[in-house]
């Protein structure tokens, strides 16, 4: 009742039973509660908002020129946040998940924008997102983000180690390890490289 209440949950029938009350059948709701997720490429950054069926809503794109430069990347970031979390769609939203290729720092909330990670060559998205939007972000790198896909949405289902390879313009691994995702050192324990 409470999440019904809520709005997160709605009844969508009952079904027939031997003994007892007719068991209620419930859905997870379609507009409550919503996600927000962004994905930084080479080439572009993609923001949209996501409902717990893992159906988008809104999907906002901009390019990355080679001219753009870290803090030109974060503001480009932060004006397609903007166009999707309206005050409406803000006050249901109960996260920000990040995604990069290359060297993420998981712990840090840092993305990094060269093969070396040091603190001058890394976007920090965590903090100032959190501070901005008053929400939790995540931060990760893209296959590791495949793993939990795969995991909870894909044919890994049954299996509690496995790895999952993604190949594009570069090549990574990430590994889920005994149910947990395997990060190593600083966050980049399965980085393959290419």
């Amino acid at each position: 009742n409470e999440l019904i209440a809520d709005g997160l949950v709605h009844e969508t029938g009952t079904m027939t039973s031997e003994s007892g009350r007719k068991p209620v059948l419930l859905d997870v709701s379609g507009s409550c509660p919503l996600f927000v997720s962004v994905q930084i490429t080479r080439f572009y950054i993609s923001v949209g908002i996501i409902n717990c069926k893992g159906r988008f809503q809104n999907i906002n794109m901009s390019p990355i020129e080679q001219a753009d430069t870290n803090s030109s990347v974060f503001s480009k970031i932060v004006m397609l946040l903007d166009q999707v979390l309206t005050p409406e769609v803000l006050e249901r939203t109960w996260a920000i998940g990040a995604s990069s290729m290359g060297p993420v720092s998981c712990d840090d909330g840092a993305i990094f924008t060269t093969e070396r990670p040091d603190v001058q060559s890394c976007i920090q998205i965590r903090e100032p997102l959190e501070q901005r939007y008053g929400i939790p972000v995540y931060v990760n790198n893209d296959v590791n983000t495949l793993v939990f896909a795969e995991k909870y949405f894909g044919s890994a289902g049954d299996y509690e180690t496995f790895a999952v390879v993604g190949s594009s313009v570069g090549l990574g691994c990430g590994l889920m390890v005994r149910g947990q995702l395997y990060c190593g050192e600083n966050g980049l324990g399965a980085a393959l490289g290419h």
